[in-house]
């Protein structure tokens, strides 16, 4: 049973400025950085769940990489209970 509510984080709205120029690497660049609070490591979500994982940040702009690239890994545990607890996503 899962615990957490993905409503009790605070979230910040964000819009795609660029794909990444490069093919062996699927990132994408959003409009928010560390002015409204994002920082490495942070998981990125939209209506369907998991989309990836900030890994570089400006004031302004971040980095997301995204679950579908190869490079990709989420770090989990799993209780007895059935209880799921996502790290580093």
């Amino acid at each position: 049973m899962l615990t957490t509510s993905l409503s009790q984080y605070s979230k910040v709205t964000a819009q795609v400025l660029a794909y990444a120029p490069q093919n062996f690497q699927q990132t994408v660049e959003i409009n928010q950085g560390s002015k409204k609070g994002i920082r490495i490591g942070m998981p990125v979500v939209n209506a369907a769940g998991l989309v990836g994982k900030i890994t570089s940040v400006t004031a302004d702009s971040a980095v997301v990489l995204l679950i579908s690239d190869r490079d990709y890994s989420v770090t989990v545990k799993v209780n007895p209970g059935g209880e799921v607890h996502l790290y580093n996503a």
